[in-house]
């Protein structure tokens, strides 16, 4: 298993305490939050829209990072709704928590992967994740799907937002600024929907966001006959 750290970015590292992935998995937190998460959240109303997170919803966020569009879900759903955020990185979680206690916000975070959500069958009204799929390999993605599909409520919706890919700054911003990410050259937010199909969502979607960089592909877990 490949362990090797470049720029932050390792695949998983066996642990007794932290869950294994072949996908990658970010580290730097705290960077991550000062840099990333203020250029996303002018997007966070739009996302939580499109994933009909309103009050009273329960939101998981699946990679969530330093928790930028997890605390937001909270706030959207209010004291009645509950919001759990997984990420793979116990160094995230560890940022997320800290976030979390700042706003004075209740959210259970777990350290976690994509491919094995730690939640019951139908708990969900609604899981988003954002910036995450990129760093999953093809067989990742329709598991994690899978488990996402798994964990909705009957007539849940998930949200998948990644890269524009004609959007994004050429080679030489990812050599200085992003070094070791230069998959993310490769995201085609579109493609992600037969995978969407695939996994019996139904009413499947794509598009932008309004955000400069970032598009999505939702579908929705079929209601019960």
């Amino acid at each position: 298993m490949h362990t090797g750290v470049h720029s932050g970015h390792t695949h998983s590292h066996a642990g007794p305490q932290t869950p294994t992935t072949e996908g990658i998995v970010l580290r730097r937190a705290g960077i991550y939050n000062l840099i990333f998460s203020p250029l996303l959240k002018r997007s966070e109303k739009t996302l939580l829209n499109l994933a009909g997170v309103k009050p009273g919803s329960k939101v998981l966020d699946v990679g969530c990072g330093p928790a930028s569009l997890t605390l937001a879900a909270k706030r959207k759903s209010g004291p009645t709704g509950e919001v759990c955020g997984v990420d793979a990185s116990p160094q995230m979680i560890a940022e997320a928590r800290k976030q979390a206690r700042k706003a004075h916000l209740e959210i259970d975070f777990r350290n976690a992967v994509a491919e094995k959500l730690p939640y019951e069958d139908n708990k969900f009204d609604a899981v988003v994740s954002r910036l995450v799929f990129h760093h999953l390999p093809g067989d990742l993605k329709e598991q994690a799907l899978a488990e996402i599909y798994r964990v909705l409520k009957p007539g849940g919706t998930c949200l998948v937002v990644d890269f524009e890919l004609d959007s994004l700054p050429g080679p030489g911003f990812f050599k200085r600024h992003v070094e070791g990410m230069h998959h993310m050259l490769r995201v085609d937010v579109a493609e992600y929907a037969p995978l969407f199909e695939a996994s019996h969502f139904e009413g499947v979607e794509w598009g932008k966001t309004g955000h400069a960089v970032l598009s999505y592909v939702k579908g929705v877990k079929p209601s019960q006959s």
